[in-house]
């Protein structure tokens, strides 16, 4: 498994296993598996989380992706910001507005549904 994951990533997506890798990780248990795996397979990583602020919870949130990151030894970095002062479109939504951020400020990203696609 983690050899055709590690071809994907290296072929497709282009991620260098020699330069650490920017991993956002929402605090779901998708990103956070898609942490592990990624560490798993020896890539260096920097978990990055984005506090979007529109929950209550949204701290705990981050909180929790810290915590995770810190266990497992890999740095943290943590974000925050209005993801909605776009103007306002009906299919604008929250995930649009941090790809957009991450985008303005030279960053690629990369879903794991992009994964899953390869």
């Amino acid at each position: 498994m983690f050899r055709d994951f590690d071809l994907i990533l290296r072929e497709r997506c282009r991620v260098r296993p020699d330069r650490p890798l920017l991993v956002g990780v929402s605090g779901g248990a998708d990103s956070l598996c898609l942490m592990a795996v990624l560490q798993e397979a020896g890539y260096p990583l920097i978990v990055a989380h984005f506090d979007h602020t529109l929950r209550p919870e949204s701290g705990a949130d981050a909180e929790k992706v810290r915590a995770f990151a810190e266990k497992r030894g890999l740095p943290f970095v943590l974000g925050s910001g209005d993801v909605l002062g776009k103007p306002s479109v009906a299919a604008y939504s929250v995930s649009a507005g941090a790809r957009s951020k991450i985008e303005a400020a030279g960053g690629r990203v990369l879903t794991i549904r992009e994964l899953m696609d390869e």
